[in-house]
Order: structure tokens, then sequence, then C-alpha cells
């Protein structure tokens, strides 16, 4: 990188923190951590939430000991930076997560001049972190690196727009700006596949020897069996998301677990919170059809007796 000619639209960079800097976010990482420590977390996060995100993201923080030191840090972005502070510019991070945790970073990365995230009162997101920057640097000007739908706002106000891992929809808006920059993209769609870990699926394949035994290969009993295959799989990979989730910093920790999905940022958090449940939901919607078929099997042979 040639970093006098890609630093002239303005001598201060802001960098955001989830998404960008780390390939996770930060109040899940919290989250889990605290769960993980004490079911009562959950209580906390119900009643953070209830009082607002900013008030969420300092309890979330007060009770979970985040150890940055192994988080998944962005090489692209740390070159970056460095090349900017050789340069001779500025380098601020910038984050919605709470203050805490923004100084944990910068104290660690040893990467910016200043860190500045949510204080328990205001969410520093989107238009909250858009007047916050402009208020800031008024005319002087920054350049903004981010990653999400959020930071469209912020963009808008800088002098530069950088992407980092975006969605394409907002690379599509981020190349539209006047002065910009896309670094790396999406994590491959085989990391998610890889998450539900299906080739433990193959230990459902006991659901099929009642049918080989009993040698009934009639399409309804096959059937069954597929549901009951497909119901059980749906379980188990609930099960080994909700276990990869809880143990994001032994894994972290350890040389070869390190690479997991979860750990990796490869899959983000937020992402592995959604599939739990929806993982359980259609488990449980392939057993209420499984239900079903049952129930028509066992009339079937009544109604052909009544003439039905």
């Amino acid at each position: 990188m040639a970093a006098k000619d890609k630093h002239d639209s303005a001598n201060t960079l802001v960098v955001d923190l989830d998404g960008t800097l780390i390939r996770t976010d930060t109040l899940y990482e919290c989250f889990w951590l605290a769960l993980s420590q004490n079911w009562r977390a959950m209580l906390v996060a119900v009643g953070g939430l209830m009082a607002g995100r900013a008030v969420l993201k300092a309890r979330l923080a007060a009770i979970a000991d985040l150890n940055v030191e192994y988080l998944p840090y962005n090489a692209e972005v740390i070159a970056y930076i460095g090349a900017w502070r050789e340069a001779g510019g500025k380098v601020i991070l910038v984050t919605a997560a709470d203050q805490a945790i923004a100084d944990k970073i910068a104290a660690h990365t040893g990467l910016f001049d200043e860190a500045i995230g949510s204080n328990g009162a205001t969410n520093l997101k989107g238009e909250e972190k858009a007047r916050f920057l402009q208020d800031r640097f008024a005319d002087a000007g920054y350049a903004y690196m981010g990653d999400s739908s959020a930071d469209i706002p912020v963009w808008q106000g800088a002098k530069k727009a950088i992407a980092v891992n975006a969605k394409p929809s907002v690379t599509a808006q981020v190349k539209a700006m006047a002065d910009s920059e896309i670094l790396a993209g999406q994590p491959a769609q085989s990391a998610y596949l890889k998450a539900l870990r299906p080739h433990q699926w193959l230990k459902n394949i006991l659901v099929f020897l009642p049918v080989i035994a009993a040698q009934d290969y009639s399409a309804l009993t096959l059937l069954g069996a597929i549901l009951a295959f497909a119901a059980f799989s749906m379980v188990s990979s609930a099960g080994y998301v909700f276990n990869d989730l809880m143990d994001l910093r032994a894994d972290r920790a350890h040389p070869r677990k390190s690479a997991r999905p979860f750990a990796s940022g490869r899959v983000p958090i937020g992402g592995g919170t959604a599939m739990v449940p929806l993982l359980l939901l259609a488990a449980a919607l392939i057993v209420s059809l499984g239900g079903l078929l049952a129930a028509y099997s066992a009339v079937r042979p009544v109604s052909k007796d009544l003439g039905w």
C-alpha cells in the first residue's frame, strides 16, 4: 500500500470496532461470556435491554471479564492502521461498544491515539456516531473505516469511506461515494455450514435401523424416518452452536479450536445467537409434521375399513 497516496483525503482515521477491527461483536461476546459464568446474566441482559442498548452494553461489560488478547483481530485492518500512522496520520477508535471495552482494546493493541465508546447513556452508533464525529471534526474532516449499514450516515459525513467485510448492498453504497475504498469481503457460506457440523449428522442414521429391521420400506415409513433424521440433526446442530458460543474464550486459547467458525470470527456471533432458536424451531416444525404423518398412518387403515 502506498500510504501517502491513500491518506490525502484526511489526516485522521476513525476506526469502528465490531466487525471492523475485530471479526466479532463485543456485545454478543460479553453476553455469551457472562452467560457461561452465570445463568443470571440472561436476566441482566433482559433488564438492560429494556433500559436501552447503551445500558445493556455497560452492564454486560461490567460483569463479563472480556479477554481482548484472543479476540479475532482483522490483520488487514491492523496493517492499514499501521500504514496510516507511519504516514503521520492520527487514528481514533470510535465504537458503539462500551467505553470500558474500547479502553481495553486500545491499551492492548497500542494502535490508537484515542478511544471513544458508548457511555451507558448514549449508544454511539449510526446517526449518533455521525453527529458526534461531525461535532468533533467540523470542517477538518476525517476518514472512516466501518462495516455495516449503520455506518452509512457516518461515511456520508466523512471525507473518505473505507468499508471492511461489508455486505454487497453496503459495499455498493460505499463505492458510489466520492472517495472510497473496499477491504476484504463477506465470509464464505461454507463457514456457516461448517458451524452446523453436518458430518455429525451421520450419527442420526440410527433412526433408519427400525425401518431396516422391520423391512418396511413403504413411502410413509421412509418419510417418517427421514423426518426423524432431519429433526435430530437440527437439534444436534443447535447444541453444537450453543456449546461453541459458550466456549468461545477456551476455544480461542486452543491452537486447533481457535479455527472454529465462531472463535475465528468467520461466522458472526450474532448470527450464531439467532441460529440456535431457529434450528430448534425447525426441529419442532419437523416433529409436528412427523406427528401429522403418524396420525395419518394410524387413521388410514381405519378409513379404508369404513370405506371412506
